[in-house]
C-alpha cells in the first residue's frame, strides 16, 4: 500500500501541485480513508519529501542509463533534455514550483543530494566529447560544467520558463543550441546540426 499511494500522490502533485492537493484528495482519488493514508505516512510532509525524491531518483536513474550506453556526448545532452521534458512538460510543471516555493527545505536538500553525481556524469561527458574532437580542447571542464549545471537548474526551476510545456521545451533546445556552439568544435557543430534536422524531420 506504501507504494500505490505514493505512486497516487506523486502523480497528482505533479499535475496540480505538492501545495494544492490535499490529503482528503489523494485518499479520494484512490477510494480509501485518510486514516489509511496517515498509517503508511504520518503527515503531508513526509509524502511530500518521499514523492520529490521519487521523482529525482528517477530522473538520474534514466540519466545514468544514457551515460552508459556511452553515446557521443552531444546526443547524450539531447537524450538527457529529452528525458527530463517528458518528466516536467504536458502540464506537469505546477508540482515543481511549488515544490521550490512552498517546500523550500525539500527542494533545496533534493538539489544537493543530486549535484554531486550530476557533477561527475557531465565533466566525464565534457572529456569524452573533448577526446572525440567534438569539443574545444582549451575549454575550462570545470568551469562549463558549472556553467551547464546552472543553466540547467535554471531551466528546472524559473517560473517563466515553465510557463508552459511549450516554453520549457523551446527554452531547453535554445540552451541546448547555445551550449553547444559555444564550445563546440566545427565537427561538434557540424553533428549539433545534424541532430537538429532529425528532430525537426520527426
Amino acid at each position: 500500500m506504501d507504494e500505490k499511494i505514493l505512486e497516487k500522490a506523486t502523480e497528482l502533485f505533479m499535475q496540480e501541485g505538492f501545495k494544492v492537493v490535499t490529503m482528503d484528495e489523494i485518499a479520494a482519488s484512490m477510494g480509501i480513508s485518510k486514516k489509511t493514508i496517515y498509517r503508511h505516512y504520518a503527515n503531508k510532509n513526509i509524502l511530500v519529501e518521499k514523492s520529490a525524491r521519487s521523482i529525482a531518483e528517477k530522473i538520474l536513474a534514466k540519466i545514468d542509463l544514457i551515460f552508459s550506453e556511452q553515446i557521443n556526448p552531444i546526443e547524450e545532452l539531447f537524450r538527457v533534455r529529452n528525458e527530463i521534458a517528458e518528466i516536467f512538460t504536458d502540464q506537469k510543471t505546477a508540482g515543481l514550483q511549488q515544490l521550490k516555493k512552498y517546500y523550500p527545505e525539500i527542494h533545496d536538500k533534493l538539489k544537493n543530494s543530486q549535484s554531486a553525481k550530476m557533477e561527475l556524469c557531465f565533466q566525464k561527458s565534457i572529456e569524452r566529447g573533448i577526446e572525440l574532437g567534438l569539443y574545444r580542447a582549451d575549454i575550462d571542464i570545470w568551469f562549463i560544467e558549472k556553467l551547464h549545471r546552472n543553466a540547467m537548474n535554471f531551466l528546472m526551476d524559473d517560473e517563466v520558463v515553465h510557463k508552459d510545456s511549450k516554453s520549457f521545451t523551446e527554452y531547453q533546445n535554445k540552451y541546448l543550441d547555445y551550449h553547444i556552439r559555444a564550445i563546440g568544435t566545427e565537427k561538434g557543430i557540424e553533428l549539433l546540426n545534424e541532430l537538429k534536422q532529425k528532430l525537426h524531420e520527426n
